[in-house]
């Protein structure tokens, strides 16, 4: 069955006060039977500002490479959707923890567009033309949207993180599956920066906006559960 377009989510992370955690201790541990994230130190996740369905990153040798969505926290156990890689305590990690607000009113959108570099490697001893790939370039996100006064705050703050040259975390929420339960769809999880913002209207018409999304990371996929 194909995945329906009707119903994706795409989301900035919120800037709102307490919509980011972050925990940094030699006391993380992580099971994989359990799903979950644990400390073992006096400290408390729900005092550092983790809450459920905020997206976690990690800089732990066996899970940075994975976004995991929090399922339930207390002071010291965060289950997640996401599978993770065990791995015990010892080693300083930083855990951190940001919640997602939905961009409103989107219309269509289109990327991310991952593509990357032909690099010419043809020698005198090559017989035909050899190439090799260079770095990935994830491309841009372009979303085409109604301006209008229920998603305007979201939308004057992409205008903002323009004028300012902010970085923001980004990700696309699908619709191949539900989100109750112990289920998740999947997601694509990426930094970009804004580097388009537009306005149009006519008569007997809505105003409209457009904003380009230039990817400036790779895109991490969040596989459904």
């Amino acid at each position: 069955m194909a995945t329906e377009s009707q119903g994706v989510q795409i989301r900035r992370q919120s800037t709102t006060a307490g919509s980011t955690a972050q925990t940094i201790a030699a006391t993380i541990a992580f099971s994989a039977a359990a799903t979950s994230i644990t400390r073992s130190d006096l400290g408390s996740f729900v005092t550092d500002g983790f809450t459920t369905a905020m997206r976690i990153e990690n800089n732990s040798s066996a899970n940075s490479t994975r976004i995991h969505t929090i399922a339930s926290v207390a002071a010291t156990v965060m289950t997640v959707y996401e599978p993770v890689v065990a791995q015990s305590t010892g080693i300083s990690m930083t855990i951190t923890g940001h919640a997602m607000q939905a961009l409103g009113t989107i219309t269509s959108w289109g990327g991310p567009n991952l593509s990357c570099a032909k690099i010419d490697i043809t020698s005198l001893a090559s017989t035909s033309k050899e190439f090799q790939p260079g770095l990935r370039d994830s491309g841009d996100v372009t979303l085409e949207a109604i301006f209008d006064t229920n998603a305007t705050a979201l939308h004057n703050a992409l205008r903002s993180d323009l004028e300012t040259r902010t970085k923001r975390i980004y990700d696309i929420t699908l619709t191949d599956q539900t989100t109750v339960a112990a289920s998740q769809p999947t997601a694509f999880y990426f930094d970009a920066y804004v580097t388009n913002f537009g306005l149009s209207g006519s008569v007997d018409n809505i105003m409209k906006g457009s904003f380009t999304l230039a990817i400036s990371s790779a895109v991490k996929t969040i596989n459904k559960i």
